[in-house]
């Protein structure tokens, strides 16, 4: 059945460029859903409907643990590493990320040279940035990761030098001696997996930090302005309108970048290097006219490759009194504080939940090595690097590879938006960035940067400023605050919130957190701003659930990374993800988190998938899976007709393995995916007290059911799954597109979860192999609700269509003019241009196919009745439901429907036009009792499946169109059901068996008609030719010569003619 072209919108935009067998269901119902595929393609798919509640310890002291099993999971991506840096992205990524890190880092030098009394300069400061790419390029878990000076780092130096140089202290001397100790400690820190602690961090601490650092910035920039009034006014009022016109120009750029504005590739190249250019324009810009006369400050420099001060680049650490080395030890655990916090927060950044990450993180190992390069730094006197959180989004953005998708919908028809294919996730660019870095210290490139004006450094503080609070969540939720309620759009997560002084409180304790931090930093005190930042952990996760409900939580908060990212330390907060790594037991990961949107690169995870249910629908769906997951992976699949899955099994050659029940699918996969018909199916797949889904160990899986039924049973799945599993997830994915999207992997897939879904990535990339749209519907069902929805829609559409037509028709009208007409005008539907009920309109329709292979209309009977109930259930009133269902269900029971779809009677020339018919299923038999017409039905349904599979669907057709009068249809209605839905489908003998029992009774019978029918239905079912011929020949011993004889011309003719038949398609 066609579905309404008007489908939801895709809720996804692009991210801003900075930041054995189941009882009863053997005779199931197949569900040939040929239904109408929503319009609205090559949108992003998205998803989860919870996270686990299941909690672990966090602090595991396994010692070395953490740092091995990053490097296992990371070793095997090594070479890959290199040899995915052959992508163009590299090159824009490279210069990008060398003038996104080394402006900063400029900036922060003058700030470091005014404050230390030249102690650090500009070499310092470059150099620091080339120990931190240098080693994280070569030797980090996750080279995305820009490692380079920060402005807190930049705080603590100038505060460590106002608290140590009045004593007479050896300033380099004792930084050094700080970076040793905290090497030490750092680890110590990654030795004992501490970072395990960051499944507490959220966004909550999170985004006070970045308002921190954003307002670090802003003051930074205020700082530098205010010492130009060294030079005189007129300097420095030059140096505040060049500041401001930086900064204005800059977010000029970012705003361009993000506009439809120009081609793509300018808007491109405006994004990527309008701040660098902003740089060079104004640095000669203040050259022109009479601000050539104005003296305006520099960037001060020193000699090539030389420290700014005159000393060596090694420290002499021996230089200093032993009180002094162990009075480093507490500046030490700050600056290790600090550290542990801003880089694994910038990391986490890095690997955000908006980028498709194929490879994992490794959160203790690059502790390990930030403890190296801290003791190093320490060792040659300068800064200390560690991850750049403002710049942390910037390096992977740089690096996404985006692809352009267009909308088909009505109200935005033609419209197109990119979205992010893949990441180029590899080495080489952060390890050049780093060498030009390297390169910048040169005598030439140093005399260049002696040209930039203070103000022009001054604005770019105030740019990088204004860009980290602009995407900072703080400043989101001020803004939806200040909002007009009236003008706020309904997809707004936060108006899901009915306590707007919810969202005010925890506003105003994130401001708090900040103003706290701030604060301290202001005074002799501000070495102590890590405790603070450290304290704001616990009070998220302890303090504030005893005020906010879960779902506020849900809402103002979320997990800072993916699980899959964080699949390091444990998972989320709230998740247990066991660590172990090859335990040699051949046992599968533990699912949770994955973010990969990559199916070549996800082998790892999709080492075993299970599908449960191989009929009209979900046959075609799991060839898509067979086709598109990595080579590695293994697929289990169920189903009661095990000839569907001998045939799967013997396609993919030893990739797909059949189960004996639904249970074994669950045991031997990680994700079970089920397509059944009906909601008693979906309960017999997954709550079968002998063979069910939920017998087996589920927890850790995935169970997405992709069926169409009612909700109540979704739900009641769902929470007994959980309830019984608390780390397992389920969602309902049902489809649409029919047999037709199956085929093609063109099905639009409505999805009960929520957009903030930690398990959006990997559900997006399945589901993505067997559709093309991919919709969150905001919760556990609403994927449900969504398609019954959907298909009211267009079980009332196509009523309407039909009826339209046959006026038409009957008061003489070309139906083509017609449709022509609906196309252009209100009228027009998917139903009309695509899934006409007129033969020959639509060259793919059902109707232009004896309407063959449409939705049945019992289906959809099925799906309306479950959208009436649903409206009943929320008291949404229906003026049409009511009627539309009886439509249905009285055309149901027209006994032709069993074959064809909806059709609407075509008046001719010759006869008087006659009325519009819809066709139904299966007769109910002669009965009167609903009860045994409903099990005539579920008998001949599953019958006609094991006599399509058997004898072909071309000969079953034939048969039954030959056997459609009146007189005849009951005894095709008897041979389908007893024969094929009773005895054909009963489990204790293999088909293939049957059919050779079946040759030998026909053989003695002397019915060459039939016999030649199951000599094709023996190949079908795996016997070959040596097995059909001693078959004949013990007919021929029991049975007479004169048989055996007919029974090999008839058995040597339909061998013959299917080879011809398998020819024929190989040419």
């Amino acid at each position: 059945m066609p579905t309404h072209r008007h489908g939801p919108s895709s809720p996804v935009s692009p991210s801003k460029p900075w930041q054995s067998r189941v009882p009863s269901f053997r005779a199931a119902i197949r569900e040939s859903e040929s239904e109408e595929q929503l319009s609205r393609e090559n949108t992003r798919g998205t998803t989860q409907s919870r996270s686990s509640t299941k909690t672990a310890r966090w602090w595991r002291i396994q010692l070395f643990r953490g740092m091995i099993n990053d490097v296992k999971r990371r070793a095997p991506y090594y070479w890959s590493d290199w040899r995915d840096a052959w992508d163009y992205r590299v090159v824009p990524a490279t210069v990008y990320m060398y003038f996104a890190n080394i402006l900063p880092a400029l900036a922060f030098s003058l700030d470091m040279f005014a404050k230390t009394n030249a102690s650090f300069g500009v070499n310092e400061v470059l150099l620091a940035s080339v120990l931190g790419a240098v080693v994280f390029a070569l030797a980090a878990a996750q080279p995305l990761v820009i490692v380079g000076v920060t402005g807190p780092i930049t705080v603590f130096n100038y505060t460590v030098y106002d608290i140590i140089t009045p004593r007479g202290t050896n300033y380099f001397s004792f930084m050094c001696w700080i970076g040793l100790w905290s090497l030490v400690m750092h680890w110590i820190l990654a030795i004992t997996n501490s970072c395990n602690a960051l499944k507490y961090v959220t966004r909550f601490p999170c985004d006070i930090f970045g308002f921190y650092v954003a307002f670090i910035y802003l003051q930074k920039g205020i700082q530098v302005l205010t010492r130009q009034w060294q030079s005189g006014d007129t300097s420095a009022y030059l140096s505040i309108v060049v500041a401001l016109l930086v900064l204005i120009v800059a977010y000029i750029c970012g705003i361009v970048g993000n506009s439809n504005l120009f081609q793509r590739q300018v808007r491109r190249f405006i994004e990527d290097y309008g701040t660098p250019l902003t740089v060079i324009f104004f640095t000669g810009f203040v050259h022109i006219g009479k601000m050539r006369g104005v003296q305006l400050s520099v960037l001060p420099t020193s000699r090539a490759f030389f420290p700014t001060v005159d000393r060596g680049w090694f420290i002499h650490f021996w230089d200093i009194d032993v009180a002094d080395i162990f009075i480093a030890i507490p500046f030490a655990v700050l600056l290790t504080i600090l550290f542990w916090f801003d880089h694994n927060v910038s990391s986490l950044i890095a690997q955000g939940t908006e980028f498709p990450l194929r490879k994992p993180a490794g959160f203790h190992w690059d502790l390990f090595l930030l403890g190296l390069t801290t003791g190093v730094a320490g060792l040659l006197g300068i800064p200390f690097p560690n991850g750049l959180i403002p710049q942390a989004p910037f390096h992977t953005n740089s690096l996404c590879v985006t692809r352009q998708v267009s909308d088909s919908d009505e109200n935005n028809k033609g419209h197109v938006h990119r979205i992010v294919d893949h990441v180029v996730e590899q080495r080489v660019s952060n390890l050049t960035q780093g060498l030009l870095t390297l390169g910048t210290m040169t005598g030439p490139l140093l005399i260049v940067l002696h040209l930039i004006p203070q103000a022009v450094l001054a604005g770019l503080f105030f740019v990088m400023g204004v860009q980290a609070l602009e995407g900072n969540g703080i400043t989101l939720k001020m803004l939806f605050l200040f909002k007009d309620k009236e003008l706020t759009p309904g997809s707004e997560p936060l108006k899901q919130i009915h306590r707007r002084r919810a969202i005010w409180c925890f506003v105003a304790l994130e401001l708090f957190g900040f103003g706290a931090t701030f604060a301290i930093t202001e005074t002799i005190a501000a070495i102590g701003f890590p405790i603070i930042i450290l304290l704001l952990i616990p009070v998220r996760t302890f303090l504030l659930p005893k005020y906010f409900s879960p779902e506020e939580l849900r809402l103002l908060d979320a997990p800072t990374a993916s699980p899959f990212t964080m699949e390091s330390v444990g998972g989320n907060f709230g998740e247990d993800v066991d660590e172990t790594i090859g335990d040699g037991r051949g046992d599968d990961p533990p699912l949770r988190g994955l973010t990969s949107t990559s199916s070549s690169s996800m082998s790892d995870k999709y080492r075993s998938v299970g599908f449960v249910g191989l009929g009209a629908m979900g046959y075609p769906m799991a060839q898509q899976l067979a086709k598109k997951l990595p080579d590695s992976s293994q697929i289990y699949v169920f189903d009661v007709v095990r000839q569907s899955m001998e045939k799967l099994c013997s396609q993919e050659n030893g990739r797909v393995n059949s189960c004996q029940s639904a249970k074994e699918v669950a045991e031997r996969s990680n994700i079970i995916i089920s397509m059944v018909p009906e909601g008693s199916h979906v309960r017999q797949v997954y709550l079968d007290e002998r063979a069910g889904v939920l017998t087996a160990d589920v927890s850790n899986k995935l169970m997405i059911d992709m069926s169409t039924i009612d909700t109540a049973t979704s739900n009641t799945v769902r929470e007994q799954a959980l309830s019984k599993y608390p780390s397992a997830s389920f969602y309902d994915a049902p489809v649409s597109g029919g047999v037709l999207g199956a085929e093609k992997a063109t099905l639009t897939i409505m999805l009960g979860c929520a957009e903030d879904d930690a398990q959006l990535p990997l559900l997006q990339d399945l589901l993505g192999m067997m559709g093309k749209s991919i919709f969150p519907c905001g919760g556990p069902s609403l994927g449900l609700t969504a398609k019954l929805c959907n298909n009211y829609c267009s079980g009332l559409i196509a009523i309407a269509t039909s009826e339209a037509l046959n006026i038409g028709m009957r008061s003489g009208m070309d139906p083509r003019v017609l449709a022509n007409i609906f196309h252009t005008s209100t009228a027009q539907s998917a139903i009309c241009d695509k899934w006409n009920p007129v033969p020959g309109l639509c060259p793919e329709a059902p109707a232009s196919h004896g309407y063959q292979a449409g939705f049945k209309v019992q289906l959809m009977k099925k799906d309306f009745g479950l959208a009436v109930e649903t409206a009943e259930r929320v008291g949404a009133r229906l003026a049409l439901g009511k009627v539309g269902l009886e439509v249905y269900e009285k055309t149901s029971e027209d006994p032709k429907s069993s074959l064809q779809a909806l059709q609407p009677t075509i008046p001719s020339q010759q006869s008087q036009p006659r009325p519009i018919r819809i066709q139904s299923t299966m007769s109910s038999s002669s009965s009167s009792d609903p009860k045994v017409a409903d099990a005539h039905k579920t008998l001949f349904d599953a019958g006609l499946e094991m006599r399509y599979a058997v004898a072909g669907k071309t000969y079953v057709d034939r048969a039954l169109q030959n056997g459609s009068s009146a007189f005849a249809r009951p005894m095709q209605e008897f041979v389908t059901e007893s024969c094929w839905g009773s005895i054909w489908t009963r489990p204790g003998l293999e088909l293939k068996q049957r059919s050779l029992l079946s040759i030998a009774m026909l053989c003695a019978l002397n019915r060459s008609t039939e016999l030649g029918v199951h000599v094709r239905g023996a190949v079908n079912n795996g016997a070959s030719e040596v097995e059909i011929r001693e078959t004949l020949l013990q007919a021929a011993c029991y049975c007479g010569m004169p048989a055996g004889i007919e029974g090999f011309k008839v058995a040597e003719r339909v061998l013959k003619e299917m080879e011809a038949e398998r020819t024929e398609e190989k040419k």
